[in-house]
């Protein structure tokens, strides 16, 4: 998102505005966007990169690529197919344009990571998908140089235990999805909010933190169990039969705000929420704005955000031929109106209760898990179902972005069993995450368009 300029704020002059803002543009043709975050390092001896070098690989592209600074510092591109950032310890994203279907969004990466390939090279570095830093410790991670991240680190020591970790060594892949009225949203929210976890499960990929195993499935998962309570896991209300909008905005207004951002400058809150904000509590004398409104959501973490679209949040960033699996499962869970019953009825004994139990359990014990009486395959080997009958019915060939999911399944080994058996059989964790690293050949399942 573009940083705000006074005269294009918008200003909240009553509660309307703020439930107006959900669906003043939602829109009648669903589309799709990703997004996913990488590990950057020195490929001749695996030491952590440094904002020199995230200057020196975006300086590289092209002038078709708009550069996007903060205080004279490079921070992130923008292009036709979407953005490139940097994430707080320099984590790499790529954010696609919102996409028609999933063969769109899987040309854009394959482009995004050929491009980056051959910057890469030129300056001796390399890249892999991992959920959490496999091999650096978070003293070796040093904070870019953006305000928001020195606001947020800070204050993460304050909640939780881990926030940030979070913040230095994870790396997701996140589905966005679009919705068109209120029910619609009810029903796709609702939905999400249930599957999050188990999908969060299919997608684990970070059993190892400081070159050494863990216990965990996804040690990034086990991080967002203790990092900011209050805005992050299952909304229970999301889940009830009588979810309303209004339900959510009176939730995320009484959360505290990190900072409020106004004309490029940043503004710490001190814990003020944004109802008092709303209220003209906070010490400036700000109007406040959708913009602020924007800014504020961005900082909420639960496993599904919404904003003006809903954001999946539960997967570890994949090995690459995983990363359009994601869109492609939402995409044929929730795009479609059988699918969507079908998936009522699959979650109508889910709540949080359950959910919170299931991540706990499941993020040590894996595809062994039971939840509500059966092993969580059977769970899941539906899930995908439904999701394949809906992107069938799109009749785009999407479902092909299913299959290595199909195989996980079939295997009934996650992503990160098969690290944790690669490495038991090697103890290299260096040599593994030279075999998990982006290269010349890399690309990811798409049709031609």
């Amino acid at each position: 998102m573009k940083n705000p300029t006074p005269n294009q704020e918008t200003p909240i002059n009553n509660p309307t505005d703020l439930t107006n803002y959900f669906f003043t543009n939602t829109k009648k043709q669903q589309k799709i966007g990703i997004e996913f975050e990488s590990f950057l390092y020195h490929k001749n001896n695996f030491q952590a990169i440094n904002y020199q070098d995230i200057q020196n690989i975006l300086s590289l592209y092209p002038q078709e690529y708009t550069k996007i600074y903060e205080n004279n510092n490079l921070i992130g591109l923008s292009f036709d197919a979407g953005n490139i950032s940097t994430e707080p310890a320099g984590q790499i994203e790529f954010s696609s344009i919102p996409c028609n279907n999933i063969n769109e969004i899987a040309i854009y990466s394959n482009n995004y990571y050929k491009t980056l390939f051959n910057h890469l090279e030129n300056l001796n570095l390399s890249l892999c998908n991992f959920g959490y830093n496999p091999i650096h410790s978070l003293q070796e991670l040093t904070l870019l140089p953006k305000k928001r991240y020195e606001i947020m680190y800070n204050y993460m020591a304050t909640v939780g235990t881990l926030g940030q970790s979070m913040m230095k060594a994870t790396g997701t892949v996140q589905a966005n999805l679009d919705y068109t009225s209120q029910q619609d949203l009810s029903n796709k929210f609702k939905i999400s909010m249930a599957l999050s976890p188990l999908i969060g499960l299919l997608f684990s990929n970070s059993p190892f933190k400081d070159k050494n195993l863990t216990p965990y499935q996804s040690y990034r998962n086990h991080i967002w169990q203790n990092t900011d309570k209050a805005r992050s896991g299952t909304l229970d209300f999301v889940l009830s039969e009588n979810f309303d909008i209004n339900d959510y905005i009176t939730y995320i207004i009484n959360l505290p705000m990190y900072f409020i951002l106004k004309d490029n400058t940043y503004y710490p809150s001190n814990n003020h929420t944004f109802k008092q904000y709303l209220n003209h509590e906070f010490k400036h004398n700000f109007t406040p704005s959708l913009e602020d409104f924007t800014t504020h959501i961005s900082t909420i973490y639960h496993d599904v955000r919404l904003k003006t679209y809903l954001e999946m949040r539960t997967a570890d960033c994949p090995t690459f031929t995983l990363l359009p699996s994601l869109p492609a499962l939402y995409t044929g869970l929730l795009y479609n109106s059988t699918s969507i019953d079908n998936c009522l009825s699959l979650i109508k004994n889910i709540n949080s209760n359950n959910l919170q139990e299931f991540k706990i359990v499941s993020n040590k014990e894996g595809f062994k898990t039971n939840f509500l009486g059966k092993n969580i395959l059977i769970f899941l080997q539906e899930i995908l179902e439904i999701a394949q009958f809906g992107l069938i019915k799109r009749g785009l060939n999407e479902e092909i972005y299913l299959s290595p999911l199909f195989n996980l399944i079939k295997t009934k080994k996650t992503q990160s069993d098969i690290l944790i058996q690669e490495y038991t059989n090697t103890q290299n964790i260096q040599q593994l995450i030279k075999n998990h690293s982006l290269t010349k050949e890399t690309t990811l399942l798409s049709n031609k368009i």
